[in-house]
């Protein structure tokens, strides 16, 4: 209450629905506000589709996505 929560994550494993739907169930229980998440291995329409599975706002950017 009254803190904005921030977390930062270098994950590895994003391309795992299992993992996907854990890391935000805990988000949410831990009240995360924004969640800042970097994921090496994906290519660009994975990221997509990440995005539209996790099912939250956000924005998404890839700097070397080929």
């Amino acid at each position: 209450p009254g803190r904005l929560r921030l977390v930062g994550l270098n994950a590895n494993g994003l391309k795992s629905q299992g993992r996907v739907r854990a890391l935000l169930a805990t988000a949410k229980k831990r009240g995360i506000a924004l969640l800042f998440l970097q994921e090496h291995n994906f290519k660009q329409d994975e990221m997509k589709e990440f995005s539209k599975s996790a099912e939250m706002e956000g924005f998404a950017a890839c700097t070397d996505c080929g």
